[in-house]
């Protein structure tokens, strides 16, 4: 395997967890009170902690379901529909707007606990996919080292490079809703300067419409950093993995 014909195999899992955005309620009691958290819902955005909660509203006769947005410990309603609104237009807290107005949390807060967990979650969330870059790092690394072209001196470190590339693709991640459960593969080409030179399904999902989420997910999340400076070829080729799950209702 030629240095120049490198392929970076960046199995990456995107569960749904805060990717292709399933629905996985998670009870979060508030003294006689119970609300339930999308757990997949939770994400971070900008300055802000996001996530979707459910309630059953005694006056409509029906679960009401809130995007609410945590910022500086205080929360806000962005948006909220019935619970079959949600379920048929998947309303998506990755892409969130900014809430019109905040109130202070506090312990006698309703949203006290359910945020409490969101943050939790949020937290296990940044810890995984840590330890799935590090992984995929090192699993590189030893790529690499069994490459006769490689000269040791000068070899890269793309652990940083590939952690920052996997959090701006993940950020573009929006397949639609879809019965399958599968996995696509895109192979894209990265310029020294980080621009995207090339892109293209390398294993479909058997899904068109994921398959194309999936291309676009790379595209909007071009250009990328430079390649470090140690990396001493004109462009690299990676293989990106797009996992989806639909999770349990």
């Amino acid at each position: 395997m030629r240095y120049s014909k490198l392929f970076i195999l960046l199995l990456l899992i995107l569960a749904c967890s805060n990717a292709c955005y399933a629905i996985n309620w998670e009870a979060a009691f508030n003294g006689d009170k119970e609300i339930y958290i999308d757990r997949d819902s939770v994400n971070w955005h900008n300055d802000s902690l996001y996530y979707s909660i459910k309630y059953y509203d005694k006056k409509v006769g029906k679960y009401i379901i809130a995007i609410i947005q945590n910022k500086d410990n205080k929360t806000g309603i962005v948006s909220s529909c019935t619970d079959l609104q949600y379920n048929q237009n998947f309303i998506n807290a990755l892409t969130p707007k900014v809430a019109a107005s905040f109130n202070p949390l506090n312990t006698s807060s309703l949203l006290f606990n359910a945020n409490s967990r969101a943050i939790e979650i949020n937290r296990d969330k940044q810890l995984q996919a840590e330890k799935e870059a590090e992984y995929n790092a090192n699993q590189n690394k030893q790529i690499w080292s069994d490459n006769n072209d490689y000269k040791n001196t000068d070899k890269p470190d793309f652990a940083p490079y590939m952690r920052k590339l996997q959090r701006d693709i993940k950020r573009n991640w929006h397949p639609i809703k879809s019965s399958n459960e599968n996995r696509v593969v895109v192979l894209f080409k990265i310029a020294k300067d980080g621009s995207l030179l090339s892109s293209e399904i390398f294993k479909t999902s058997g899904d068109e419409n994921i398959d194309n989420e999936a291309l676009n997910a790379v595209k909007k999340a071009a250009p990328f950093k430079p390649l470090p400076k140690e990396y001493k070829e004109e462009s690299i080729e990676i293989q990106f993995s797009f996992d989806y799950h639909l999770g349990q209702q």
